[in-house]
């Protein structure tokens, strides 16, 4: 989260890779939680899943719309009404990365498409995932399907590269930008059936994030260097470690408080930015960072109150009522990533 504030205030060049971290790790806790049901139950509540995924996600989304929306229909000219309109649509429905088939600009929404990436994934992994389940593929076997399927990602998203594809499709489209999360997926899986290793790779995973946030640069390297797919590999690195070495210096270090804090809030952080950052004149164009040096403060500070003011007030509130729609037994992946059970 960090990293993707950083590069849209323009300061780090690499900091687009953040929702690429992001993909990888939601494909992890996703691809746990379900294996861990499955394995616990001999099925998956797919009912109960998307009702949990939905009371965590729609809540602080709708309160962004409704708000973002009514601005700008009180500001806008009237003629333009029917656009906001659209455009609130697109995001409500989780179909915001395909706005470009449609010719629709996203304007303050233009951070959406990879919430709309992410629900296309939790509308489709779990019931691949089940299917491979029952049909009795064993484990070892599915870290294989995830790791080919996202190599094959990669490898359409080359194509299309050389097709020439416009670039908002490669980017933002769920058939050449899943490759991240199934990195994650395969991660999951192959820690359920005892594939991994206890060696540290904390090191290297950080050192490789690093280099990529300070040396990536979008869109060149994106479309032909696979730094996103590399960002993955190296946060599922990290994901491993942590996972595999609770009392390591790297799960330490990430569960200092104001990390910790952090991560409580990052979807109200990740929700708000883009807009605040907008109204705040902070956003960077073509890598360059605003002209007042005040305004990415300002915006920064703006975020982080308002994410904390919807967290306390909206999100906390839904988390404990969506703790009851199913109680679930606290589990390691639950340990680690409480807010998202």
């Amino acid at each position: 989260m960090l990293a993707v504030l950083a590069g849209h205030s323009g300061w780090l060049s690499g900091g687009f890779l953040g929702v690429d971290v992001f993909f990888a790790l939601s494909g992890f806790l996703i691809t746990t939680l379900l294996t861990e049901e499955y394995d616990a139950n001999g099925s998956i509540g797919l009912s109960f899943f998307y009702a949990r995924r939905a009371l965590r996600l729609l809540p602080a989304l709708l309160l962004l719309v409704l708000v973002c929306t009514g601005a700008l229909l009180a500001t806008i000219p009237a003629e333009l009404g029917p656009l906001a309109l659209q455009e609130a649509a697109v995001v409500v429905f989780y179909v915001a990365n395909w706005a470009w088939m449609f010719d629709l600009p996203l304007g303050i929404y233009g951070h959406t498409w990879s919430l709309g990436i992410e629900e296309q994934f939790y509308l489709l992994w779990p019931l691949a995932l089940l299917g491979l389940m029952r049909a009795g593929v064993r484990r070892g076997r599915l870290v294989w399907i995830a790791i080919v399927a996202a190599g094959i990602g990669a490898l359409w998203r080359s194509a299309l590269v050389h097709a020439d594809a416009s670039l908002v499709h490669l980017h933002q489209g769920f058939d050449t930008h899943g490759d991240a999360l199934l990195i994650g997926c395969a991660t999951a899986l192959a820690i359920r059936a005892g594939l991994t290793r206890t060696a540290s790779v904390g090191w290297a995973s950080t050192a490789l994030l690093a280099l990529l946030f300070a040396w990536a640069r979008f869109p060149d390297d994106y479309l032909h260097r696979h730094v996103s797919t590399l960002a993955a590999l190296a946060a599922a690195m990290l994901i491993a470690d942590v996972v595999m070495r609770p009392g390591s210096w790297l799960t330490r270090g990430l569960g200092v408080r104001p990390l910790a804090a952090l991560g409580r809030i990052s979807y109200g952080v990740y929700l708000w930015h883009f807009p605040l950052f907008y109204m705040c004149g902070a956003l960077a164009y073509a890598g360059a960072p605003p002209a007042q040096w005040t305004a990415p403060i300002a915006a920064w500070t703006a975020t982080f109150a308002v994410a904390g003011l919807s967290y306390v007030l909206l999100e906390c509130p839904i988390l404990a009522f969506k703790a009851t729609v199913r109680p679930l037994k606290a589990t390691p992946a639950r340990d680690l990533f409480p807010q998202e059970g």
